[in-house]
């Protein structure tokens, strides 16, 4: 990914609950205040899908980009982790 700096970057993450129970994200931790998260407030059912938006403000940053979210939920494998990286161009 690049972009200029200045932009609001939207990153979307689809995913499936492949488990047999409701799945709840109950939070979200990011490393830094230019990056937020939207994620579902209701139970994604098993077998079906949905979506996380990954919200990036380049107003404060420059140069390379490399950016963790952790997601919590009630999933066995919870802590699930995003990773982007990009080049935020003067």
């Amino acid at each position: 990914m690049a972009c200029k700096k200045g932009e609001l970057v939207k990153l979307r993450f689809a995913f499936t609950n492949t488990g047999d129970l409701p799945l709840i994200i109950t939070k979200t931790e990011v490393e830094c205040s230019c990056t937020t998260i939207a994620f579902p407030s209701e139970p994604i059912l098993p077998k079906e899908s949905s979506k996380i938006v990954v919200s990036f403000d380049t107003k404060n940053v420059y140069d390379r980009q490399d950016r963790i979210v952790e997601i919590i939920s009630n999933a066995k494998n919870s802590n699930q982790k995003i990773r982007f990286k990009g080049v935020v161009l003067k």
